[in-house]
């Protein structure tokens, strides 16, 4: 009994002598063509197609949901880990907040699943936010943004027609523009953060990065250099005046 002919061993097909008797050379197109179509979609976007939302519906979902996990309006900086250990639970009895070493997380910060709801973090990312650091407080707010908005995603080649095709989805339709939206709106609420007029203020009273707090300034409409109102400015001179303590160069 020949080793190729033995019961145990499957005989792989020999190629058929299709495309004119060139096998090799059709096998040659072929490969081509899967590796063209393959950096196609390695250059598409990692993104998730989402129910199109305007930044202002954001800004108003971020705010309920602040509401909803009982941080007080006034709250410029809340404890996001307080809030996916202890308060998240409370509203959803089987949502957990997973850690996983930093190996097991394939260079993500954090990541969200459904069923059951968790949001997972990397070891990393989780002491980060809990040393209020900018970094890892805003990958918690991001994660809880596609958490609350996002789970009827859809990958970008099973997205509607409209967005199928597109290397890269609109702002409005887009999973990653919207998580980070949410996260602006809840770290960094508008009517809060319109009491500040410097940017490094902003960084140090809400617990942002600089990026975030220039971002957030940018998008609201907001200069880091906009006049002080006048009574601001009447009362800031008044204190100096009472105290003795010099007045700043500019």
């Amino acid at each position: 009994m020949s080793f190729d002919s033995h019961p145990s061993i499957k005989k792989e097909p020999r190629l058929r002598e299709d495309c004119s008797g060139r096998s090799i050379r059709c096998l040659l197109t072929r490969y081509e063509n899967s590796m063209r179509i393959f950096q196609e979609i390695k250059n598409m976007s990692h993104d998730y197609c989402v129910p199109p939302k305007r930044r202002t519906e954001i800004e108003i979902l971020a705010a309920a949901w602040r509401e909803a996990l009982r941080i007080p309006t006034t709250c410029q900086a809340p404890d996001m880990i307080g809030v996916l250990e202890n308060e998240m639970p409370r509203l959803f009895g089987d949502f957990a907040l997973v850690v996983k070493d930093d190996y097991q997380m394939d260079g993500a910060e954090g990541y969200t699943e459904f069923d059951p709801p968790c949001v997972v973090l990397s070891a990393t990312s989780y002491q980060s936010a809990a040393n209020f650091e900018g970094r890892g407080r805003w990958t918690a707010a991001h994660e809880l943004g596609h958490l609350v908005l996002h789970k009827s995603a859809v990958p970008l080649d099973r997205a509607p027609i409209r967005y199928s095709k597109m290397k890269e989805l609109p702002e409005f339709a887009s999973a990653e523009w919207q998580a980070n939206a949410f996260a602006a709106a809840f770290l960094m609420p508008e009517a809060l953060v319109r009491d500040f007029f410097e940017i490094s203020e902003i960084m140090t009273f809400f617990a942002v990065s600089r990026s975030a707090a220039e971002n957030r300034v940018k998008n609201l409409g907001l200069s880091e250099q906009r006049p002080i109102p006048p009574q601001v400015r009447a009362a800031i001179s008044n204190l100096h005046n009472m105290t003795g303590i010099p007045k700043p160069a500019r």
